[in-house]
């Protein structure tokens, strides 16, 4: 390797540590050097890079001005703060996942017209070592930059599908009842998706038939082709594809027409305005005649009240989800739950 060439990626580095250290993010540099030393101190800079970015995602998840205007993180994020605080997430995300044991909270799925539950939602948790609790939004920018959202995902499938096989042996639900699982862009797209869902189908006895995957408008649109496979193979396991917060990303028809969906998801937002205001109300009524168009269900979530849950049984959206019915809940308080009478209070009888 000719000394120019290491002086020059020296020096790309070095203009990369000043930006960094002057609030300027970008992504990740590639060094021309073979040198172990040179190598070595690339891997630092964009270990810091990747943190960098992880703490400009989650002050844009919290709705938080990011920048100062010219791709700079403001004075007041507390980057270093935070910096730390991500090594420490990860550090019990890592514990998690080496222990083979993640939160799960789980938010029943209730049909529109009989009201009785037909399914649940899976939420993954970190539980952090002080006793609080952590929601995705809270630890997602952490994982990106590790190498934790396959084995993440895969205990959380795990654990929701063995819960889900528990709650069926003791009968406290309908053994057709489904478990609903969101899955991160990435590992759409990392190729070893599907084995991973048949592995975990295979250690949980759950038959395909009980499993819906969520994705986000997001991944189709960044890699449709690669992402149509994937979810192609997976949908002719058995299991049920659903777009989840529809509406709210880029609602491409193209993807509609092209991927292997079941279900569309309508994101809380619409929900929330639809009973005052007449937009809203126009937008999930299209929603909703698109999906029987296509022949796909309605999930609608974020569902409070129940003049919100007969407005949307009127538009033929087939499943709730919402605080109106139950909160997310922990394994053991939600076992205790469905076997009270509580979880009847909203059940009609159809003749």
């Amino acid at each position: 390797m000719r000394p120019e060439t290491i002086l020059e990626d020296l020096a790309v580095l070095r203009e990369q540590i000043q930006l960094a250290l002057a609030g300027e993010v970008s992504g990740p540099v590639a060094v021309k050097s073979k040198e172990p030393d040179v190598q070595l101190l690339a891997q630092g800079v964009n270990d810091l890079l990747r943190r960098l970015l992880a703490v400009k995602a989650s002050l844009l998840a919290e709705g938080r001005k990011a920048t100062d205007g010219e791709g700079r993180l403001g004075a007041g994020t507390g980057v270093l703060r935070r910096i730390a605080d991500f090594d420490a997430v990860g550090a019990e995300l890592r514990d998690a996942v080496e222990n083979r044991s993640v939160d799960v909270w789980y938010q029943p799925i209730v049909s529109a017209k009989v009201r009785n539950i037909v399914g649940f939602e899976a939420l993954m948790r970190l539980r952090r070592r002080d006793g609080t609790v952590l929601r995705p939004a809270d630890f997602m920018p952490v994982v990106e930059t590790t190498d934790l959202m396959a084995p993440l995902t895969e205990l959380l499938l795990e654990q929701s599908l063995t819960q889900l096989s528990q709650w069926q042996q003791s009968q406290q639900i309908n053994p057709r009842c489904f478990m609903s699982v969101n899955l991160a862009s990435r590992h759409i797209l990392s190729g070893d998706l599907v084995e991973m869902i048949r592995r975990v189908l295979e250690r949980t006895g759950v038959s395909p038939s009980l499993l819906k995957l969520e994705v986000t408008e997001t991944v189709l649109i960044e890699q449709m082709d690669v992402a149509a496979e994937q979810l192609t193979k997976v949908r002719e396991m058995g299991c049920s594809i659903a777009i989840d917060d529809f509406g709210t990303g880029y609602s491409s028809l193209l993807y509609l027409q092209r991927l292997p969906l079941d279900l569309l998801k309508l994101d809380r937002a619409f929900v929330r305005e639809m009973v005052l205001e007449r937009r809203p109300l126009a937008i999930a009524r299209t929603i909703c005649e698109l999906a029987v168009v296509l022949g796909l269900d309605v999930i609608a979530e974020g569902v409070e009240t129940i003049p919100q849950a007969e407005l949307l049984e009127s538009l033929g959206v087939k499943y709730l989800q919402g605080h109106w019915f139950k909160e997310p809940t922990e394994g053991v308080p939600l076992t205790e739950w469905l076997d009270s009478n509580e979880v009847h209070r909203f059940s009609r009888i159809i003749r």
